[in-house]
């Protein structure tokens, strides 16, 4: 069994236009919103369709079979992964159409199909990558484990064109074989949003509260204190602990999650959410301590450290900014510095 959990999701939903591709248009919404992971489902009506089946004995789909005419669509459902580094998408789908002898119920895998009307709903999952890789058992292209890559490179504009060639000639592949689409009015015709750089994502923080500051922001000295004062708080039988978890092996596609935006950056409160969660394994670059690994992870926000000596120490990360991590072979490191003063 293959199995991912996911913690982090958006939930995005929509129409397409009448006469569009709905594979074509999937693949583009999901390189322009970084959709790595994803399930969509639907509902409406198509104007043409392509259904094909898969032979288990021969590994190989039979010819695709074309429908020209208006069908209802009972129930569609399928997934966003990605394959060959490019958005994939696969859709299952159950049709009905009025025939002289009543309604007809098809359905399959929908390989094609030009719109009439349909809105979906897409959950995208932002914590997990899902590559799809030959199986050697079926022959199918189906979720595969994959090795941690090196750490990923922000994307360019230069970068991310080529990537979506292939997705134009499928465009234009599905456009051929479903016939001319109806004329549209020119505003409905959409242009790709322009790649812009990107930059990695981890969960979301818990919420945190940070006590108020002085007008000059928290200094070492403050943070050591601060510290100083969790070692002695309370006996050490009274601390919960966290399990930590394994580290994610998959190597993210290009097309990645965008950053979080926190809505409350600039409140009173100074709650935040966008910053990383360092977990148990992980490291801690910290200025007067040295490079210290995470031994332990408390309810409170208390973090105990291993630091270069062997020694231990519990610190408090309330008072303290994590940043974004950078990986040294097989250690993923995150700088902390004192916390800013609050935004008004």
């Amino acid at each position: 069994m293959f199995a991912k959990e996911s913690k982090r999701v958006r939930h995005f939903v929509g129409r397409c236009e009448r006469g569009e591709d709905l594979h074509a248009e999937l693949e583009r919404f999901a390189t322009e919103h970084g959709i790595q992971a994803g399930w969509v489902r639907g509902l409406g009506a198509f104007e043409s369709v392509e259904l094909r089946e898969y032979d288990q004995a021969a590994q190989e789909y039979r010819p695709a079979v074309r429908i020209q005419a208006p069908l209802q669509v009972v129930s569609l459902m399928g997934n966003i992964a990605s394959l060959d580094d490019q958005p994939f998408v696969q859709l299952h789908v159950a049709l009905s159409r009025a025939t002289d002898n009543g309604i007809q119920l098809l359905g399959g895998l929908l390989s094609r199909a030009r719109v009439f009307a349909l809105e979906f709903h897409v959950e995208a999952f932002d914590d997990v990558a899902l590559v799809r890789a030959r199986d050697a058992a079926t022959g199918l292209d189906l979720f595969a484990e994959t090795t941690r890559g090196p750490a990923p490179t922000p994307l360019t504009p230069a970068s991310v064109a080529p990537r979506r060639e292939p997705i134009v000639e499928r465009t234009r592949e599905r456009s051929a074989a479903l016939g001319p689409a109806p004329e549209r009015a020119a505003e409905s015709v959409r242009q790709p949003a322009s790649a812009t750089p990107v930059e990695p994502v981890r969960a979301p923080a818990p919420v945190r509260v940070v006590p108020p500051t002085s007008a000059s922001g928290v200094t070492w000295a403050m943070a050591a204190s601060a510290s100083e004062d969790a070692q002695h708080a309370r006996p050490s039988s009274t601390r919960s602990t966290r399990t930590a978890r394994p580290e994610p092996d998959v190597t993210a596609p290009a097309h990645r999650p965008p950053p979080i935006e926190d809505p409350l950056a600039n409140d009173a409160r100074n709650i935040l959410f966008d910053e990383p969660i360092p977990e148990v394994g992980e490291y801690l670059d910290h200025r007067q301590f040295g490079l210290c690994k995470i031994e332990r992870m408390e309810d409170d926000g208390g973090v105990m450290l291993r630091m270069p000596d062997k020694r231990k120490k519990l610190i408090k990360l309330d008072v303290l900014q994590v940043l974004e991590p950078r990986i040294e072979g097989n250690k993923i490191i995150y700088p902390v510095r004192p916390r800013g003063p609050r935004k008004a």
